[in-house]
């Protein structure tokens, strides 16, 4: 028997950007932005996976506040991206200038 040849295993990206900016994302980003988009979830179904217990107004509020702000900081990654920035991880300078008196 001949050996089996080696196969890269590494999937072509559609869009390299993207997921080069999506690995800059906190983790907690990161996976509600998933669940969003490649799940396909609901905010009520987020809610549930991420196990947020409170009545289901306020779950699929926080859901939805935690989501809109996690989409803001991937496009923020994006746009500097772009531009040609350096990267940071997002939204960590703008919680850094409300702690700093």
């Amino acid at each position: 028997m001949s050996p089996t040849p080696l196969v890269d295993q590494t999937p072509d990206l559609p869009d390299p950007e993207l997921h080069r900016a999506l690995g800059e994302l906190r983790p907690q980003d990161r996976e509600l932005i998933t669940l969003w988009a490649w799940e396909d979830l609901r905010p009520t179904e987020i809610a549930a996976v991420l196990g947020i217990t409170a009545n289901a107004v306020n779950a699929v509020n926080a859901v939805n506040i935690r989501l809109h702000r996690a989409r803001g900081r991937l496009a923020e990654l994006l746009a500097e991206s772009e531009s040609g920035k350096s990267s940071r991880p997002a939204g960590q300078e703008r919680v850094k200038e409300r702690r700093t008196p």
